[in-house]
């Protein structure tokens, strides 16, 4: 009997609640007319803040997307600088290959062989020599273009750094740059030997008398043996030279791992950390662009020395090539063996 009493004791509670709750939102939607669309409000506001986030995350995104996008730039402003050397080093190549098989056709079919080879040999270097300036300038502008980038990413002492670990490089290829210049001074100075030393121009309009007498007074193996001593100090010394180019590219990518520690110490200032295995995928990759670009320098260099060796054993010319050149090739001989066996 008294649980009865308790379930119709709780009906009647509820019944008066629920109307309490409607006789109270009456008398709040009489009296407060602008709540009653307070439910749709609300419901507003919780849409427009769901708008505001997605908003944010994708101004985030933004910002993260813009920030990436500036390390790429400053990538590629570097790989271009070091695209362009490369490009100008296969255009010397292609001088070069001409140059050597043009110089061998003039030898293998003129009569005075040694001036021949000093003729075809000063023309070669002189085209060599300009298209050497262009390189050297551009080579030496890859570290300016990496500094200018690392200062844009305010990494300055990093810049500083990179100027001096680049010397090295820049040194070996002006030293190249240098013996080049030297061979050809001295070919000149061989080419004007033999105009002195030529019966054609020793008459001066004369007779034939004298440049008979002269002609022969000339030794010609002597004439060889004096033109191969003249030659011999200059090609070993550019042969030197060009044997070290083989360490350009190497030293140039020993370099740019300061722009590479610089740029991913950068990133991981500004940049998430999701980001900076990207950013420094990136700055690792310059460093295999310089490899790329610059390695084909040695080949070159060697081409040209080889050329010249080559050429001048035709024209006669005794010529010894340097320790360095030998021991270059002594090097590759196994491995050439082992690739034909």
């Amino acid at each position: 009997m008294a649980a009865m009493h308790f379930v119709i004791l709780a009906l009647l509670m509820s019944a008066s609640s629920a109307m309490f709750k409607r006789d109270m939102r009456q008398v709040m939607e009489e009296e407060f007319p602008d709540l009653k669309s307070l439910g749709d409000t609300v419901s507003n506001a919780a849409k427009e803040a769901q708008q505001v986030v997605k908003t944010g995350t994708d101004a985030v995104q933004g910002a993260k997307d813009l920030a990436l996008d500036t390390f790429e730039q400053a990538v590629a402003q570097v790989n271009k600088s070091l695209e362009v050397v490369g490009g100008d080093i296969q255009r010397m190549n292609i001088t070069a290959e001409s140059s050597i098989q043009g110089m061998d056709k003039e030898v293998s079919e003129s009569k005075d062989k040694a001036k021949a080879f000093a003729s075809s040999g000063l023309t070669m270097l002189n085209a060599l020599n300009e298209q050497v300036d262009k390189v050297l300038a551009e080579l030496k502008a890859v570290p300016k273009m990496a500094e200018d980038v690392l200062t844009g990413l305010n990494q300055k002492k990093a810049a500083l750094s990179l100027d001096k670990a680049m010397e090295s490089a820049l040194d070996l290829a002006s030293n190249w740059q240098k013996s080049l210049q030297e061979m050809t001074q001295q070919l000149k100075a061989v080419l004007g030997n033999f105009a002195q030393g030529n019966p054609a121009n020793a008459t001066n309009g004369t007779n034939g008398t004298n440049a008979t007498m002269i002609a022969l007074q000339i030794d010609p193996q002597k004439e060889l043996a004096d033109l191969s001593d003249a030659l011999q100090r200059p090609l070993a010394d550019l042969s030197d030279a060009a044997d070290n180019l083989k360490s350009v590219a190497s030293k140039t990518q020993d370099a740019l791992g300061n722009f590479v520690d610089a740029g991913v110490e950068a990133a991981q200032e500004h940049l998430p950390k999701d980001l900076v295995a990207n950013v420094t995928t990136m700055f690792k990759g310059v460093q295999a662009k310089a490899v790329e670009q610059l390695s084909p320098l040695a080949d070159v260099g060697a081409e040209v020395v080889n050329g010249l060796y080559s050429t001048a054993a035709k024209a006669g010319l005794d010529l010894k090539k340097s320790s360095a050149l030998r021991a270059s090739v002594a090097a590759l001989l196994p491995l050439a063996l082992f690739w034909l066996s």
